[in-house]
Protein backbone atom coordinates (compact mmCIF):
# COMPACT_ATOMS: atom_id res chain seq x y z
CA UNK A 1 0.00 0.00 0.00
CA UNK A 2 2.88 2.38 0.79
CA UNK A 3 4.35 1.79 -2.67
CA UNK A 4 0.96 2.50 -4.25
CA UNK A 5 0.62 5.74 -2.27
CA UNK A 6 4.15 6.85 -3.23
CA UNK A 7 3.34 6.05 -6.85
CA UNK A 8 0.11 8.04 -6.65
CA UNK A 9 1.83 11.06 -5.07
CA UNK A 10 4.68 10.96 -7.59
CA UNK A 11 2.21 10.69 -10.47
CA UNK A 12 0.14 13.56 -9.09
CA UNK A 13 3.21 15.76 -8.92
CA UNK A 14 4.29 14.77 -12.42
CA UNK A 15 0.80 15.25 -13.77
CA UNK A 16 0.46 18.66 -12.19
CA UNK A 17 3.86 19.70 -13.58
CA UNK A 18 2.80 18.63 -17.08
CA UNK A 19 -0.56 20.37 -16.69
CA UNK A 20 0.92 23.59 -15.37
CA UNK A 21 3.62 23.82 -18.00
CA UNK A 22 1.04 23.29 -20.74
CA UNK A 23 -1.28 26.05 -19.50
CA UNK A 24 -0.94 29.72 -18.70
CA UNK A 25 0.25 30.58 -15.19
CA UNK A 26 -3.37 31.17 -14.11
CA UNK A 27 -4.36 27.56 -14.68
CA UNK A 28 -6.31 26.23 -12.95
CA UNK A 29 -8.68 28.98 -11.95
CA UNK A 30 -11.81 26.83 -11.53
CA UNK A 31 -12.76 23.29 -10.57
CA UNK A 32 -11.60 20.36 -12.67
CA UNK A 33 -13.85 17.48 -13.65
CA UNK A 34 -12.19 14.06 -13.64
CA UNK A 35 -14.19 11.37 -15.47
CA UNK A 36 -13.92 7.74 -14.36
CA UNK A 37 -15.06 5.17 -16.89
CA UNK A 38 -16.36 2.74 -14.27
CA UNK A 39 -19.06 2.93 -11.61
CA UNK A 40 -18.64 4.31 -8.11
CA UNK A 41 -17.11 1.92 -5.60
CA UNK A 42 -15.01 -0.16 -7.98
CA UNK A 43 -11.22 -0.40 -7.98
CA UNK A 44 -10.71 2.30 -10.63
CA UNK A 45 -13.08 4.70 -8.86
CA UNK A 46 -11.53 4.16 -5.42
CA UNK A 47 -7.97 4.52 -6.69
CA UNK A 48 -8.96 7.67 -8.57
CA UNK A 49 -10.55 9.21 -5.47
CA UNK A 50 -7.38 8.54 -3.45
CA UNK A 51 -5.34 10.13 -6.23
CA UNK A 52 -7.69 13.13 -6.35
CA UNK A 53 -7.06 13.97 -2.67
CA UNK A 54 -3.36 14.54 -3.44
CA UNK A 55 -4.01 16.08 -6.84
CA UNK A 56 -6.40 18.70 -5.36
CA UNK A 57 -3.69 19.87 -2.94
CA UNK A 58 -1.23 20.29 -5.79
CA UNK A 59 -3.67 22.01 -8.12
CA UNK A 60 -5.31 24.24 -5.48
CA UNK A 61 -8.83 23.77 -6.86
CA UNK A 62 -11.58 21.23 -6.27
CA UNK A 63 -11.57 18.18 -8.49
CA UNK A 64 -14.97 16.58 -9.01
CA UNK A 65 -15.04 12.88 -9.85
CA UNK A 66 -17.80 12.01 -12.31
CA UNK A 67 -18.48 8.35 -13.03
CA UNK A 68 -19.51 7.46 -16.58
CA UNK A 69 -19.75 3.67 -16.64
CA UNK A 70 -21.23 1.53 -19.38
CA UNK A 71 -20.70 0.23 -22.90
CA UNK A 72 -17.70 -1.88 -21.87
CA UNK A 73 -16.16 1.14 -20.11
CA UNK A 74 -16.13 3.21 -23.31
CA UNK A 75 -18.65 5.89 -22.29
CA UNK A 76 -16.07 7.74 -20.18
CA UNK A 77 -13.38 7.94 -22.87
CA UNK A 78 -16.02 8.82 -25.50
CA UNK A 79 -17.20 11.69 -23.30
CA UNK A 80 -13.64 12.92 -22.67
CA UNK A 81 -12.83 12.82 -26.39
CA UNK A 82 -15.74 15.22 -27.08
CA UNK A 83 -14.71 17.83 -24.50
CA UNK A 84 -12.87 21.07 -25.12
CA UNK A 85 -9.15 20.33 -24.54
CA UNK A 86 -8.68 23.04 -21.93
CA UNK A 87 -7.55 20.90 -18.99
CA UNK A 88 -10.79 21.32 -17.05
CA UNK A 89 -12.25 17.97 -18.07
CA UNK A 90 -9.76 15.17 -17.72
CA UNK A 91 -10.29 11.49 -17.24
CA UNK A 92 -9.13 8.05 -16.39
CA UNK A 93 -8.64 5.79 -19.36
CA UNK A 94 -7.91 2.18 -18.57
CA UNK A 95 -5.67 -0.04 -20.63
CA UNK A 96 -8.48 -2.19 -21.92
CA UNK A 97 -10.54 0.77 -23.20
CA UNK A 98 -7.79 2.09 -25.45
CA UNK A 99 -5.76 -1.02 -26.30
CA UNK A 100 -8.22 -3.91 -26.41
CA UNK A 101 -11.83 -2.77 -26.73
CA UNK A 102 -11.27 -0.69 -29.92
CA UNK A 103 -10.05 -3.90 -31.57
CA UNK A 104 -13.17 -5.79 -30.54
CA UNK A 105 -15.93 -3.18 -30.86
CA UNK A 106 -16.70 0.02 -32.73
CA UNK A 107 -15.86 2.87 -30.36
CA UNK A 108 -16.41 6.61 -30.94
CA UNK A 109 -12.82 7.59 -30.21
CA UNK A 110 -9.26 6.93 -31.33
CA UNK A 111 -6.14 6.91 -29.20
CA UNK A 112 -5.06 10.12 -30.98
CA UNK A 113 -8.09 11.85 -29.42
CA UNK A 114 -6.26 11.91 -26.07
CA UNK A 115 -3.19 13.59 -24.63
CA UNK A 116 -1.87 11.23 -21.97
CA UNK A 117 -0.68 13.06 -18.87
CA UNK A 118 0.57 10.26 -16.66
CA UNK A 119 -0.05 6.98 -14.94
CA UNK A 120 -1.19 6.59 -11.36
CA UNK A 121 -2.05 2.96 -10.80
CA UNK A 122 -0.93 -0.52 -11.60
CA UNK A 123 -2.84 -3.50 -10.34
CA UNK A 124 -1.83 -7.06 -9.73
CA UNK A 125 -4.22 -9.90 -10.18
CA UNK A 126 -4.23 -13.42 -8.88
CA UNK A 127 -6.09 -16.65 -9.19
CA UNK A 128 -8.18 -17.52 -6.14
CA UNK A 129 -10.61 -20.26 -5.19
CA UNK A 130 -12.79 -20.82 -2.16
CA UNK A 131 -11.09 -22.23 0.95
CA UNK A 132 -13.11 -25.45 0.59
CA UNK A 133 -12.20 -25.87 -3.10
CA UNK A 134 -10.51 -29.09 -4.19
CA UNK A 135 -8.07 -26.99 -6.26
CA UNK A 136 -4.93 -26.19 -4.27
CA UNK A 137 -2.70 -25.16 -7.19
CA UNK A 138 -2.94 -23.95 -10.78
CA UNK A 139 -1.98 -27.46 -11.90
CA UNK A 140 -4.95 -28.87 -9.93
CA UNK A 141 -7.29 -26.47 -11.73
CA UNK A 142 -5.82 -27.13 -15.17
CA UNK A 143 -5.94 -30.89 -14.68
CA UNK A 144 -9.54 -30.73 -13.47
CA UNK A 145 -10.51 -28.60 -16.47
CA UNK A 146 -8.89 -31.10 -18.83
CA UNK A 147 -10.88 -33.96 -17.33
CA UNK A 148 -14.17 -32.14 -16.70
CA UNK A 149 -17.34 -33.18 -18.50
CA UNK A 150 -18.98 -29.86 -17.63
CA UNK A 151 -17.35 -26.42 -17.90
CA UNK A 152 -15.48 -24.94 -14.98
CA UNK A 153 -16.67 -21.36 -14.62
CA UNK A 154 -14.48 -18.40 -13.74
CA UNK A 155 -14.90 -14.67 -13.33
CA UNK A 156 -12.51 -11.87 -14.21
CA UNK A 157 -12.88 -8.16 -13.49
CA UNK A 158 -11.82 -6.80 -16.87
CA UNK A 159 -10.69 -7.55 -20.40
CA UNK A 160 -6.90 -7.89 -19.93
CA UNK A 161 -7.47 -10.58 -17.33
CA UNK A 162 -9.72 -12.55 -19.63
CA UNK A 163 -6.93 -12.90 -22.16
CA UNK A 164 -4.96 -15.17 -19.85
CA UNK A 165 -7.89 -17.47 -19.28
CA UNK A 166 -9.04 -17.41 -22.87
CA UNK A 167 -5.58 -18.60 -23.93
CA UNK A 168 -5.93 -21.76 -21.83
CA UNK A 169 -8.07 -23.58 -24.44
CA UNK A 170 -5.14 -23.31 -26.85
CA UNK A 171 -3.23 -25.33 -24.27
CA UNK A 172 -5.82 -28.11 -24.58
CA UNK A 173 -7.89 -26.94 -21.64
CA UNK A 174 -11.30 -27.05 -23.26
CA UNK A 175 -13.51 -26.79 -20.18
CA UNK A 176 -13.09 -23.22 -18.94
CA UNK A 177 -16.02 -20.92 -19.63
CA UNK A 178 -16.05 -17.20 -18.90
CA UNK A 179 -18.83 -15.92 -16.72
CA UNK A 180 -19.33 -12.26 -15.92
CA UNK A 181 -18.26 -11.14 -12.47
CA UNK A 182 -21.71 -9.78 -11.64
CA UNK A 183 -23.32 -13.08 -12.63
CA UNK A 184 -20.89 -14.99 -10.42
CA UNK A 185 -21.64 -12.64 -7.51
CA UNK A 186 -25.39 -13.11 -8.04
CA UNK A 187 -25.05 -16.90 -8.20
CA UNK A 188 -22.87 -16.91 -5.08
CA UNK A 189 -25.49 -14.91 -3.18
CA UNK A 190 -28.27 -17.23 -4.34
CA UNK A 191 -26.30 -20.32 -3.33
CA UNK A 192 -25.58 -18.86 0.12
CA UNK A 193 -29.24 -18.03 0.61
CA UNK A 194 -30.27 -21.54 -0.43
CA UNK A 195 -27.98 -23.18 2.15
Amino acid sequence: MKKLMKSIVASALALSAVSLSAQASTYPDKEITLVVNFGAGGVTDIATRVFVKFFEKEMGVPIVVVNKPGASATLGPAFIARQKPDGYTIGVVTYSTVAITPNLLEVPYKIKDFDFLGVYGRYRYGLVVGADSPYKSVDDLVNAAKQAKDPIFFAAPSAPNNLVFLSWPTRRVQSLSRCSTSLVRSLSLLLRQAQ
